[in-house]
């Protein structure tokens, strides 16, 4: 049976949130009432979905039609070798249970999904074609939409409200340490996003390189 939480619980738990945000605690029980979508439940998705938990939202959405891969195992952390041939949606929820952040596999194209009851979609998403995509859906239903695309050691992260060039590709090889870079940085958007607050990278292209260790931000 699943546990129910109550303000005392939730407030325990993110007690270190609460000591943040000092005065303006409203804008973290804001939180609370906000539902965000994560596209795609690869290594982007994952490490999104752990950051997004340990805001406090109040309920977090989780589409992917794919089933677990033994080459996911490497930066797919929810995921064991127990689980392979399971489906992604499937396994998430189970394994980020136990929290007060309510949590639901959608199995399935983000293209069959109604993106209009959320307050904010996060694009984990690996062709551009499908990012732009759901960019587009997003803009008709005036959801805030935060792009990530990472791979060789760099990364970009953005708050479009129009669309991308098509010049600009997602990278090949993905590890780790570029993925936990864009999503800190999105996150920190989607955080600002909900507590109502004009995201630093609204209609801007904020290009990484771990390599060089460069960062450098575009007007779109």
């Amino acid at each position: 049976m699943m546990r129910r939480y109550y303000a005392e619980d939730v407030m325990s738990r993110h007690a270190p949130e609460l000591l943040l945000f000092k005065r303006n605690r409203h804008k973290w029980w804001r939180l609370r009432k906000k539902k965000a979508l994560v596209a795609g439940a690869g290594g982007l998705g994952h490490f999104v979905v752990a950051e997004l938990l340990g805001t406090g939202i109040g309920e977090i959405h989780v589409v992917d039609p794919d089933s677990v891969e033994v080459h996911n195992l490497n930066r797919q952390f929810w995921f064991t070798v127990e689980d392979v041939g399971r489906k992604k949606a499937e396994v998430i929820p189970e394994r980020a249970s136990g929290r007060p952040t309510r949590i639901v596999g959608v199995e399935g194209r983000v293209e069959d999904v109604d993106v209009s009851g959320y307050d904010v979609v996060i694009d984990c998403l690996d062709t551009w074609e499908k990012k732009m995509a759901l960019l587009k859906r997003c803009r008709e239903e005036n959801v805030p939409f935060v792009l990530l695309s990472v791979g060789e050691g760099r990364g970009i992260v953005s708050v479009p409200r129009k669309e991308i060039p098509y010049n600009i590709r997602p990278f090949c090889i993905v590890s780790t340490p570029e993925i936990a870079v864009a999503t800190g940085i999105g996150v920190n958007e989607v955080i600002r996003i909900l507590q109502g607050e004009e995201p630093l990278l609204l209609d801007k292209l904020l290009v990484f390189d771990l390599n060089t260790y460069t960062f450098e931000i575009y007007e779109l």
